[in-house]
């Protein structure tokens, strides 16, 4: 599903460049569950940020189901991954006011969908993580691994092909950091690709295969 191949990326500073992402070669195929980790600073959340198109400024080629996204233009990519990524966020971004059910309908605001559509997606997916009878309630009334679970299904709705993670239990204790592995566990097996960093080695042994980050540098872990 996803190829990179020669993906470098440099942050310009006052010496020169520093290298941020070296030659990245990654292979990631649909319905797979790719788990990279590495150290603070390795450039493992800036390769994520890379594959979910939050960043332009690299060189190399990405291959996504065949279409060569190197060739696109910044504001084409970012079409391209409204439709096709999701992406979920350490400190969930979720917005304190709006409702969960209105949380859940942003990315749906981005398409050309009739409001009785865009409802029945809200309604469906509010069902599936259990929030049915707390559709009016804010996400302040929920706790960090529920607003985590609430972030799944946000990113999930617009029926991305490909899910990102970047630290998603990192906001969280243990016990809810299980919880929502657990949960990506379960899309990967009824078919969601999903690509997560992660700090923890126990979290990333969900993933296989799992790759290391170090000083730009991915290897297999």
């Amino acid at each position: 599903m996803i190829r990179l191949n020669g993906v470098s990326r440099y942050y310009k500073n006052r010496a020169g460049q520093t290298p941020v992402l070296r030659d990245i070669q990654l292979d990631v195929p649909q319905g797979a569950f790719v788990s990279i980790t590495g150290p603070s600073g390795s450039g493992k959340s800036t390769l994520l940020q890379v594959i979910g198109l939050l960043d332009h400024d690299w060189q190399g080629e990405y291959w996504f189901d065949g279409q060569a996204l190197h060739g696109m233009s910044p504001k084409a990519r970012q079409g391209f991954a409204r439709d096709q990524i999701g992406f979920i966020f350490q400190q969930y971004h979720l917005l304190d006011d709006l409702t969960l059910a209105e949380n859940l309908e942003l990315p749906l605001n981005y398409r050309n969908l009739p409001s009785k559509e865009r409802r029945q997606k809200v309604d469906t997916m509010l069902e599936r993580f259990g929030f049915a009878h707390r559709r009016d309630d804010y996400p302040s009334q929920l706790s960090g691994g529920q607003q985590q679970m609430l972030a799944v299904a946000r990113a999930l709705i617009a029926e991305p092909k490909v899910l990102l993670a970047d630290e998603p239990t990192g906001a969280l204790h243990s016990e809810q950091g299980r919880m929502i592995m657990e949960l990506l566990k379960s899309l990967n097996e009824q078919g969601c690709t999903i690509v997560q960093v992660t700090h923890h080695d126990s979290f990333a042994a969900y993933g296989n295969p799992c790759y290391r980050m170090l000083d730009g540098v991915l290897s297999r872990a």
